[in-house]
């Protein structure tokens, strides 16, 4: 008797964790499930050499292009992570990319600029570090 109502209580466990993994889920407005508002979003953070102008472009799944519009970060130095730390973010589609050597303001600059960018489309900033 004691095995069969330990037998439906682990039953009956599951089933309530399989109900609340289910209603954790994001639907859009498709029914499919959306990370991003897709869109283009204009956000900046403070670079080495000043602002760093950064657009962000989302599917409603995925990181689509992050492009640097206007920075004044020294040549040969900050304008290497300006050159890698966007295809970075697209490839891996994270915000836990490596900084460049030499030029950590500047890496963390446009991380900081795109998680704001994800946070402006509905993302989780967290889940994407």
């Amino acid at each position: 008797m004691r095995f069969k109502k330990q037998r439906l209580l682990v039953i009956i466990l599951a089933s309530l964790m399989v109900v609340g993994l289910i209603g954790c889920t994001t639907k859009g407005p498709s029914g499919s499930s959306a990370l991003f508002k897709a869109g283009t979003y204009a956000t900046e953070a403070d670079g080495y050499g000043g602002k760093i102008k950064v657009e962000t472009t989302f599917s409603d799944k995925e990181i689509v292009k992050v492009e640097i519009v206007e920075d004044s970060e020294t040549v040969g130095i900050g304008s290497n992570a300006i050159d890698k730390i966007p295809s970075d973010i697209v490839e891996s589609q994270s915000l836990g990319v490596d900084a460049v050597s030499g030029a950590t303001v500047t890496s963390e600059a446009i991380i900081e600029a795109v998680s704001k960018a994800v946070e402006e489309a509905g993302g989780d900033v967290n889940s994407l570090k």
